[in-house]
């Protein structure tokens, strides 16, 4: 993801620096393919967590981004002349704030101030389609036929909202699996469950697993999905190089993160996957803790919470 980005500036930067006389516009318009092509890559790790999630997610991401683009750009089209060019002053006042919450946050790690600066950050690239389609058509009233940098604002605009919305209909989809399988529909059926929690620590474990011991049977075709795995109930089984298989139970409790995925079972196993879905290891406590029904990972990934009913 740095380096995609540290390429996609260095397009940009290249861009600039090369003036519009006329004679290089195949130049420039392949440092805006190469701008596109670098920042597609960088969106690579998000939209394969997405498609963990749910493969669906990408394409409504898609279609809802085209919509809300679409709509934005018309309005500013339409509107009167250079009305929304008074927006600029305020959308960079919003830009230093979220600039101010994103440093602010790198230091408390808060969930709360993470999900104002992601959806403040949603509304304002949303002004910023209509302030840059005013721009552009202003430019061009003045005589500015420098369709390739105008087209480098307008794609900016369109990937920002692509990866709000991702990130935005990701985690929805993901507190939805976790509290359909947590079963917490209703007050009087989580007050009959006795939680215990037990801290472990992933770095304990998954340095000492290899990825032959444990590994997810063979099957045929594609590698199933988390969302195939929880609709389907497929019964977790664990293959390990030293015993037969083990009958984990089906599927009770799931949590994500920026690097694994782990999935609570009815007797009591934990079992962590990375984003290829490959096993990195299987927890196991005493079977009198019952089923695992809720689960959640650090921020930093290095340690599990777990609660256990019976």
């Amino acid at each position: 993801g740095i380096l995609s980005s540290l390429v996609a500036i260095g397009f940009v930067i290249a861009l600039y620096s090369t003036p519009d006389n006329g004679k290089n516009r195949s130049t420039r318009l392949w440092y805006l393919i190469g701008f596109a092509f670098a920042s597609g890559l960088g969106l690579g790790p998000l939209m394969e967590y997405a498609i963990l999630v749910n493969p669906t997610i990408i394409p409504t991401a898609f279609l809802s981004t085209c919509v809300i683009f679409g709509c934005f750009s018309l309005s500013a089209v339409f509107s009167d002349q250079r009305k929304w060019l008074y927006l600029g002053g305020t959308l960079m006042s919003f830009l230093s704030l979220l600039l101010m919450l994103s440093i602010i946050n790198l230091f408390i790690g808060s969930q709360l101030l993470y999900q104002i600066h992601l959806y403040l950050a949603f509304f304002v690239v949303c002004g910023f389609i209509m302030y840059d389609t005013n721009l552009i058509i202003e430019k061009r009233r003045r005589g500015d036929t420098d369709y390739i940098s105008h087209s480098v604002l307008l794609f900016l605009d369109f990937i920002d909202i692509f990866r709000y919305l991702l990130i935005i209909l990701t985690q929805k989809c993901s507190l939805l699996y976790t509290a359909n399988d947590m079963n917490l529909s209703t007050v009087e059926a989580t007050s009959k469950i006795i939680i215990l929690l037990e801290d472990l620590t992933l770095d304990d474990h998954l340095d000492e697993i290899d990825d032959k011991e444990f590994a997810i049977p063979a099957i045929d075709g594609p590698l199933p999905t988390i969302d195939s795995i929880l609709n389907e109930a497929i019964s977790a089984q664990i293959k390990s190089a030293d015993t037969d298989r083990i009958n984990g139970g089906k599927p009770t409790a799931l949590t994500v993160s920026t690097l694994y995925v782990a999935i609570g079972t009815s007797h009591g196993f934990v079992l962590v996957f990375d984003l290829r879905q490959v096993m990195k290891s299987c927890l196991r406590t005493d079977s009198d803790l019952g089923s695992v029904s809720a689960m959640s990972i650090k921020r930093d990934n290095s340690r599990l919470l777990c609660g256990y009913s019976r």
